[in-house]
């Protein structure tokens, strides 16, 4: 802790304040209760990391936990992700607002044209970020009071489906931080220069057309029980020591999922959100659910040993996630 500590001092330079009011006025649209900050790199020289992991609280297996910030302790860091940003390392600074209250649903690379029609559909986002030149992040900010996390879950895989990026997954999903250079090569100017993200606008109500998507949201949450009973039937009678055949394209999809988030986050990345994440997008590609599970059983990382050396507990942990995948991917 005392080393993320170090890092937080208030602005010094006219560089300093303008990021810092920049960020100031992502979070006060957000009112997130607190933040996740990961610093991602576009090179593969570079590995990606999460700011506060092993900087928290000691948790039940005695090593530290994540830690998340409050807004004054993000505004606090602004100088330091500045560095990071500005370096030769040059990393992109994203943040993920997490809130008791609210869901944060993210629609991910909307064109300008997206945003006529939208306006049309009365879904307007109520944050509006240029993530990079002519290309968008908007923000919904949904009460939980009006949807399950199921429900919203659904609703984001939904819209991104209609208006943003089909293969988005994750409900609680990073975005890039305002005030900041989008430091992606193919972005770089032929001066050198990059372009920063700015918040375009934010603070504005929630839409009207937001209300029968979120209906159409939860219809389709309704209708998943039955299918996961199938799914829950197949993996229980599913042999966790036989040789399904997987074909040549998931396999390379599979060992390229894990060896890519090694690249981007280090050895330490989140392998069970990893092994989510490749049940989802497996799924979503029409797979059945045994192959699906064949394709964890054979490529995440340490499976073996992290389901206890056993058989069972290695079917026990794919089948609850198989299982948590297939209702998220009917959004």
């Amino acid at each position: 802790m005392r080393r993320i500590d170090s890092k937080i001092r208030p602005p010094a330079s006219p560089a300093e304040w303008a990021v810092v009011k920049a960020v100031t006025a992502q979070l006060a649209a957000l009112q997130p209760d607190q933040v996740r900050i990961t610093l991602m790199h576009s090179e593969r020289k570079e590995t990606s990391y999460n700011l506060g992991k092993g900087n928290g609280p000691q948790g039940s297996s005695g090593k530290p936990g994540e830690r998340f910030f409050t807004r004054e302790e993000v505004i606090g860091l602004v100088p330091f992700l500045l560095t990071e940003n500005g370096n030769r390392r040059g990393y992109n600074v994203f943040i993920t607002p997490l809130s008791d209250v609210v869901w944060y649903i993210l629609l991910d690379d909307i064109v300008p044209a997206k945003l006529a029609e939208l306006e049309g559909l009365r879904l307007t986002p109520q944050m509006l970020i240029e993530s990079s030149p002519q290309r968008y992040q908007g923000l919904f900010l949904l009460p939980k009071e009006l949807a399950t996390k199921d429900e919203a879950n659904a609703l984001f895989r939904m819209i991104n489906a209609r208006h943003g990026d089909p293969k988005i997954s994750g409900l609680t999903h990073p975005f890039r931080a305002a005030g900041f250079l989008n430091r992606k090569p193919k972005y770089q100017k032929p001066n050198g220069h990059f372009p920063f993200a700015g918040m375009v606008w934010g603070g504005k109500p929630m839409p009207d057309g937001m209300v029968p998507l979120l209906e159409e949201a939860k219809a389709l949450v309704r209708v998943i029980a039955p299918k996961e009973r199938r799914t829950r039937k197949v993996l229980k009678s599913m042999d966790a020591s036989a040789q399904v055949v997987l074909d040549r394209e998931t396999t390379k999809y599979a060992r390229e999922h894990y060896r890519k988030l090694g690249w981007r986050y280090g050895r330490g990345f989140d392998v069970f959100r990893a092994d989510f994440m490749l049940a989802e997008r497996l799924l979503a590609r029409q797979l059945t659910a045994d192959r699906v599970a064949a394709a964890l059983m054979r490529f995440s990382p340490d499976i073996e040993a992290r389901c206890g050396g056993k058989a069972a507990g290695m079917k026990r942990y794919i089948t609850k996630t198989v299982l948590r995948a297939e209702g998220g991917k009917h959004g």
